[in-house]
């Protein structure tokens, strides 16, 4: 038995492979042990205090620190063995680079916990959107610059040559560029939205046939949702060669018509016909007191009225009697439409139109069209 024990196999006999296997996995269920003491112990401390700080701490720095001391507990077992300097080397370099990205792997969830906790609701109380959509690309900068920093220092030390690999980056990297120019340009473009701020979220665009609210803004695409609810992921290098049209940014929503009144239509018929329009938006909350009516045309066929009106924008104060902008649009345009065919019926103002038009005899009401319905020949 003890003939097998001290054989040596690469260097080592199977009791020094065994010893430094038992100290690895010892050093593992020490980890296990600590992660389930910080787990529970500390936590329960913790939450005994009024501050949320020390909770975020213990969270965020338990498992780090835990992978720091089990690295360094394999780092030892491993130099209990006999092995070339060379393998130790790489063992050594392979560890420094670990221990590395373990620290960047801390700072980076730390400070993540706590803007999480602290930033955030700031950001989300104030009634500017510039720091909702910045947030994101600051915390995805911040990580970006530790981790560049993290993979640079590990290698370095680690000795390889740093001005070797950038050279290989820089070619490689050239390539990269060439391949994802439209990567690059839909960082443009999301770069060139945030400083601009053409729309901004929750606010209805038309851009490239899409409309709709804006619900994200990303760095390299805008999801925007359409009036069925679909979501459109737009890429921002969209916004730098088209048109947008901020829908949101109208006082008001403007609309004109056209009424068409039949030639013999007199002038104090055409005047009553304009104070009528006047009339229905001045005694109608839903509407602007801004207008504009004008005779307009005398057509081969009718008079022509232009009508232009405006109804009030749809506010969240609106809900309770409008879910969305679309339907007190809708009302208005249904309240609107009913007052002046009731209006003109009143007054026998009559609609035009470029065809003959015949009321049948079923019909109880007196057309609008026309008041010839009476020399209709039944037969």
């Amino acid at each position: 038995m003890l003939e097998i024990i001290n054989k040596t196999y690469y260097g080592n006999s199977i009791g020094d492979w065994l010893i430094a296997f038992t100290l690895i996995a010892l050093s593992i269920i020490i980890g296990k042990i600590l992660y389930w003491f910080s787990s529970t112990m500390l936590k329960r401390l913790t939450r005994k205090t009024e501050t949320k700080l020390d909770d975020i701490l213990v969270n965020m720095i338990e498992e780090p620190l835990i992978m720091v001391g089990v690295l360094v507990c394999v780092w030892y077992s491993v130099s209990t063995l006999n092995i070339s300097s060379n393998v130790q080397e790489v063992i050594n370099n392979i560890l420094y680079i670990l221990v590395i990205f373990n620290i960047a792997w801390l700072i980076t969830r730390t400070i993540g916990a706590l803007v999480e906790h602290y930033i955030v609701p700031i950001t989300e109380k104030s009634e500017t959107d510039l720091d909702d959509v910045l947030l994101p690309i600051i915390r995805t900068s911040f990580n970006f610059l530790v981790w560049s920093i993290a993979i640079i220092v590990g290698l370095n030390n680690a000795g390889y040559n740093l001005g070797t690999i950038l050279a290989g980056m820089g070619i490689g990297g050239l390539a990269v560029a060439m391949a994802s120019r439209e990567t690059i340009t839909n960082l443009i473009g999301g770069f060139t939205v945030m400083v601009s701020r053409p729309f901004k979220v929750d606010d209805r665009i038309r851009v490239s046939g899409v409309d709709g609210w804006v619900k994200n803004i990303k760095l390299n695409a805008t999801i925007v949702n359409d009036f069925y609810g679909r979501a459109h992921i737009i890429p921002n290098r969209v916004f730098i060669d088209n048109i947008i049209e901020n829908v949101d940014n109208e006082k008001a929503y403007y609309e004109v018509e056209r009424f068409k009144l039949r030639h013999d239509t007199s002038s104090s018929q055409m005047q009553t016909a304009k104070n009528i329009l006047k009339d229905i938006i001045l005694q109608n909350e839903l509407f602007e007191n801004n207008y504009w009516i004008t005779f307009d045309k005398i057509g081969d066929y009718s008079f022509d009225i232009e009508f232009w009106y405006a109804i009030k924008k749809w506010h969240t104060s609106d809900k309770s009697q409008y879910a969305n902008w679309y339907q007190k649009k809708s009302f208005a345009k249904n309240q609107l439409h009913l007052s002046i065919l009731k209006q003109f019926e009143k007054n026998k103002l009559k609609f035009a139109l470029p065809i003959e038009s015949r009321v049948f005899p079923s019909s109880k009401h007196s057309s609008l069209f026309s008041d010839k319905s009476e020399d209709i020949d039944h037969e």
